[in-house]
Protein backbone atom coordinates (compact mmCIF):
# COMPACT_ATOMS: atom_id res chain seq x y z
CA UNK A 1 0.00 0.00 0.00
CA UNK A 2 1.24 3.35 -0.47
CA UNK A 3 0.14 7.08 -1.29
CA UNK A 4 1.15 8.76 -4.25
CA UNK A 5 -0.07 12.44 -5.38
CA UNK A 6 -2.90 12.18 -3.14
CA UNK A 7 -4.24 9.23 -4.31
CA UNK A 8 -4.55 5.31 -2.80
CA UNK A 9 -2.86 3.01 -4.48
CA UNK A 10 -3.40 -0.99 -3.19
CA UNK A 11 -2.31 -4.20 -5.46
CA UNK A 12 -3.65 -3.35 -8.83
CA UNK A 13 -6.22 -1.27 -7.73
CA UNK A 14 -6.15 2.79 -8.09
CA UNK A 15 -8.50 4.54 -5.96
CA UNK A 16 -8.76 8.11 -6.14
CA UNK A 17 -9.24 9.74 -2.43
CA UNK A 18 -10.79 13.06 -2.99
CA UNK A 19 -9.31 15.57 -0.76
CA UNK A 20 -11.56 18.94 -0.63
CA UNK A 21 -9.63 22.00 -1.13
CA UNK A 22 -9.15 25.15 0.70
CA UNK A 23 -10.36 28.69 -0.99
CA UNK A 24 -9.67 31.87 0.69
CA UNK A 25 -12.41 33.81 0.05
CA UNK A 26 -11.73 37.70 -0.19
CA UNK A 27 -13.68 40.51 -0.02
CA UNK A 28 -16.86 38.98 1.11
CA UNK A 29 -18.46 38.82 4.16
CA UNK A 30 -21.40 36.50 2.70
CA UNK A 31 -19.93 33.14 3.66
CA UNK A 32 -22.38 30.26 3.91
CA UNK A 33 -21.41 28.00 7.07
CA UNK A 34 -22.48 24.97 5.71
CA UNK A 35 -20.16 24.50 2.68
CA UNK A 36 -17.70 28.10 3.23
CA UNK A 37 -18.92 29.56 -0.21
CA UNK A 38 -18.48 32.96 -0.29
CA UNK A 39 -20.87 35.19 -2.38
CA UNK A 40 -21.26 38.95 -3.69
CA UNK A 41 -24.36 39.98 -1.81
CA UNK A 42 -26.96 38.27 0.70
CA UNK A 43 -29.16 37.73 -2.46
CA UNK A 44 -26.77 35.56 -3.98
CA UNK A 45 -26.29 33.97 -0.01
CA UNK A 46 -29.86 33.73 0.33
CA UNK A 47 -30.74 31.63 -3.42
CA UNK A 48 -27.57 29.26 -2.42
CA UNK A 49 -29.30 28.27 1.28
CA UNK A 50 -32.18 27.65 -0.47
CA UNK A 51 -31.08 25.81 -3.32
CA UNK A 52 -29.12 23.25 -0.63
CA UNK A 53 -32.21 23.87 2.00
CA UNK A 54 -30.67 24.64 4.77
CA UNK A 55 -33.19 24.72 7.92
CA UNK A 56 -34.56 28.62 9.04
CA UNK A 57 -33.21 28.78 12.46
CA UNK A 58 -32.20 32.39 13.01
CA UNK A 59 -35.37 34.97 13.79
CA UNK A 60 -35.72 38.20 13.51
CA UNK A 61 -36.63 39.46 17.17
CA UNK A 62 -38.83 42.40 15.75
CA UNK A 63 -40.70 40.95 12.96
CA UNK A 64 -40.18 37.05 13.93
CA UNK A 65 -39.02 36.82 9.75
CA UNK A 66 -36.50 33.19 9.86
CA UNK A 67 -33.46 33.21 7.92
CA UNK A 68 -30.28 30.34 7.44
CA UNK A 69 -28.13 31.83 9.12
CA UNK A 70 -26.46 35.10 11.35
CA UNK A 71 -25.27 36.89 8.25
CA UNK A 72 -28.74 36.90 6.68
CA UNK A 73 -30.34 37.59 9.88
CA UNK A 74 -27.72 40.25 10.73
CA UNK A 75 -28.44 41.85 7.04
CA UNK A 76 -32.34 41.57 7.41
CA UNK A 77 -32.04 43.40 10.80
CA UNK A 78 -30.29 46.14 9.60
CA UNK A 79 -32.81 47.05 6.69
CA UNK A 80 -36.04 45.85 9.85
CA UNK A 81 -34.35 48.57 11.82
CA UNK A 82 -35.23 51.34 9.13
CA UNK A 83 -38.48 53.05 10.10
CA UNK A 84 -41.45 52.25 6.84
CA UNK A 85 -41.40 55.85 5.91
CA UNK A 86 -37.52 55.15 4.42
CA UNK A 87 -39.01 51.87 2.50
CA UNK A 88 -39.84 51.91 -1.18
CA UNK A 89 -43.68 51.29 -1.56
CA UNK A 90 -44.42 49.44 -4.96
CA UNK A 91 -48.27 51.03 -5.15
CA UNK A 92 -49.63 48.19 -7.16
CA UNK A 93 -49.08 45.42 -4.58
CA UNK A 94 -48.16 47.38 -1.40
CA UNK A 95 -44.51 45.46 -1.34
CA UNK A 96 -42.11 47.34 0.87
CA UNK A 97 -38.56 47.23 -1.00
CA UNK A 98 -35.46 48.90 0.60
CA UNK A 99 -33.91 50.64 -2.74
CA UNK A 100 -35.18 52.47 -5.29
CA UNK A 101 -33.45 50.62 -7.47
CA UNK A 102 -35.13 46.96 -6.18
CA UNK A 103 -38.74 48.75 -6.65
CA UNK A 104 -37.83 49.93 -10.55
CA UNK A 105 -37.37 45.81 -10.91
CA UNK A 106 -40.44 44.89 -9.29
CA UNK A 107 -42.31 47.30 -11.23
CA UNK A 108 -40.80 46.07 -14.12
CA UNK A 109 -42.03 42.59 -13.31
CA UNK A 110 -45.63 43.90 -12.87
CA UNK A 111 -45.51 45.31 -15.92
CA UNK A 112 -44.76 41.83 -17.68
CA UNK A 113 -42.05 43.46 -20.12
CA UNK A 114 -38.90 41.81 -21.14
CA UNK A 115 -36.89 44.32 -22.31
CA UNK A 116 -33.38 42.18 -21.96
CA UNK A 117 -32.87 40.30 -25.10
CA UNK A 118 -30.42 37.43 -25.80
CA UNK A 119 -28.17 38.33 -28.85
CA UNK A 120 -27.69 34.84 -29.09
CA UNK A 121 -31.26 33.28 -29.43
CA UNK A 122 -34.77 34.73 -29.06
CA UNK A 123 -35.10 34.51 -25.08
CA UNK A 124 -36.15 37.51 -23.35
CA UNK A 125 -35.91 38.44 -19.42
CA UNK A 126 -37.35 41.17 -17.39
CA UNK A 127 -34.14 41.91 -15.35
CA UNK A 128 -30.44 42.41 -17.05
CA UNK A 129 -28.50 39.79 -14.30
CA UNK A 130 -31.16 37.05 -15.29
CA UNK A 131 -29.69 37.97 -19.22
CA UNK A 132 -26.36 37.56 -17.87
CA UNK A 133 -27.00 34.50 -16.32
CA UNK A 134 -28.54 32.91 -19.30
CA UNK A 135 -25.70 34.13 -21.71
CA UNK A 136 -23.44 31.89 -20.13
CA UNK A 137 -25.74 28.61 -21.37
CA UNK A 138 -24.09 29.79 -24.58
CA UNK A 139 -20.28 29.69 -24.50
CA UNK A 140 -18.09 26.51 -23.13
CA UNK A 141 -16.66 27.95 -19.98
CA UNK A 142 -16.79 26.31 -17.12
CA UNK A 143 -15.31 28.43 -14.39
CA UNK A 144 -16.15 26.46 -11.69
CA UNK A 145 -14.35 23.57 -10.68
CA UNK A 146 -15.69 21.30 -7.83
CA UNK A 147 -13.44 22.09 -4.88
CA UNK A 148 -12.96 18.24 -4.10
CA UNK A 149 -10.49 17.83 -7.11
CA UNK A 150 -12.88 15.26 -8.95
CA UNK A 151 -12.10 16.87 -12.12
CA UNK A 152 -16.13 18.13 -12.82
CA UNK A 153 -16.35 21.77 -13.73
CA UNK A 154 -19.39 23.91 -14.03
CA UNK A 155 -21.14 27.02 -16.09
CA UNK A 156 -22.90 27.82 -12.59
CA UNK A 157 -21.48 28.73 -8.78
CA UNK A 158 -24.92 26.59 -7.80
CA UNK A 159 -24.42 23.71 -10.08
CA UNK A 160 -21.02 23.39 -8.50
CA UNK A 161 -22.87 23.46 -5.48
CA UNK A 162 -25.71 20.84 -6.16
CA UNK A 163 -22.88 18.69 -6.96
CA UNK A 164 -20.10 18.83 -4.28
CA UNK A 165 -23.04 17.81 -1.89
CA UNK A 166 -22.38 14.08 -3.02
CA UNK A 167 -18.73 14.73 -1.48
CA UNK A 168 -19.55 15.91 2.08
CA UNK A 169 -18.82 14.40 4.96
CA UNK A 170 -21.10 12.20 7.07
CA UNK A 171 -21.45 14.84 9.27
CA UNK A 172 -23.48 17.10 6.88
CA UNK A 173 -25.83 14.22 6.16
CA UNK A 174 -28.30 14.83 9.01
CA UNK A 175 -31.20 13.39 6.48
CA UNK A 176 -31.66 9.89 7.14
CA UNK A 177 -33.78 7.19 4.77
CA UNK A 178 -36.60 5.41 6.83
CA UNK A 179 -35.60 2.38 4.95
CA UNK A 180 -31.80 1.77 4.90
CA UNK A 181 -29.17 3.40 6.57
CA UNK A 182 -28.11 5.53 3.95
CA UNK A 183 -27.74 9.45 4.63
CA UNK A 184 -28.47 12.71 2.74
CA UNK A 185 -27.21 16.00 3.05
CA UNK A 186 -30.72 17.74 1.86
CA UNK A 187 -34.00 16.59 2.46
CA UNK A 188 -34.93 16.46 -1.19
CA UNK A 189 -32.24 14.10 -1.63
CA UNK A 190 -33.41 11.64 0.68
CA UNK A 191 -37.15 12.04 -0.35
CA UNK A 192 -36.14 10.82 -3.96
CA UNK A 193 -33.80 7.72 -2.46
CA UNK A 194 -37.09 6.75 -0.84
CA UNK A 195 -39.01 7.01 -3.72
CA UNK A 196 -36.47 3.66 -4.96
CA UNK A 197 -37.80 1.94 -2.12
CA UNK A 198 -41.51 1.91 -2.75
CA UNK A 199 -41.30 1.31 -6.79
CA UNK A 200 -42.06 -2.02 -7.91
CA UNK A 201 -40.12 -3.91 -10.44
CA UNK A 202 -42.62 -3.47 -13.19
CA UNK A 203 -40.26 -3.16 -16.39
CA UNK A 204 -38.85 -6.78 -16.99
CA UNK A 205 -36.75 -8.12 -19.51
CA UNK A 206 -38.43 -11.77 -20.39
CA UNK A 207 -34.66 -12.55 -22.24
CA UNK A 208 -32.38 -11.57 -19.27
CA UNK A 209 -35.04 -12.25 -16.67
CA UNK A 210 -34.34 -8.60 -15.22
CA UNK A 211 -36.42 -6.39 -14.03
CA UNK A 212 -36.16 -3.02 -13.14
CA UNK A 213 -38.15 0.38 -11.53
CA UNK A 214 -37.55 2.72 -13.69
CA UNK A 215 -37.98 2.75 -17.96
CA UNK A 216 -35.10 4.13 -18.02
CA UNK A 217 -32.85 1.84 -16.34
CA UNK A 218 -34.68 -0.96 -18.82
CA UNK A 219 -34.12 1.13 -21.67
CA UNK A 220 -30.49 1.46 -20.85
CA UNK A 221 -30.48 -2.07 -20.38
CA UNK A 222 -31.94 -3.06 -23.79
CA UNK A 223 -29.01 -1.44 -25.32
CA UNK A 224 -26.33 -3.11 -23.39
CA UNK A 225 -23.92 -5.46 -24.58
CA UNK A 226 -24.87 -8.34 -22.30
CA UNK A 227 -28.57 -7.73 -23.31
CA UNK A 228 -27.91 -8.34 -26.67
CA UNK A 229 -25.10 -11.12 -26.53
CA UNK A 230 -28.33 -13.19 -24.60
CA UNK A 231 -30.55 -12.20 -27.20
CA UNK A 232 -28.56 -13.26 -30.25
CA UNK A 233 -27.99 -16.74 -28.01
CA UNK A 234 -31.49 -16.88 -27.93
CA UNK A 235 -32.34 -15.85 -31.31
CA UNK A 236 -29.98 -18.78 -32.24
CA UNK A 237 -31.25 -21.58 -30.32
CA UNK A 238 -34.74 -21.28 -31.69
CA UNK A 239 -33.54 -21.66 -35.30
Amino acid sequence: MEIKDGSLIIGFFYTPVLIPQTYKITNSQFVCDHCSEGFRSAAALRKHCQMIELPETHECTKCKLKFHNQILLETHEERCKKPPETHHVCHLCGKRLTTAFNLKNHLVRHAGTRPHKCDKCDATFSAAAELSSHRKTHTSERPYACRYDCGKTFRFCSARSMHERIHMDASKRIYQCEYCPKSFVTPSDCRTHQKYHNLTRDHSCDTCRISFKQLKHYQAHLKSNAHKTLEARARAVKK
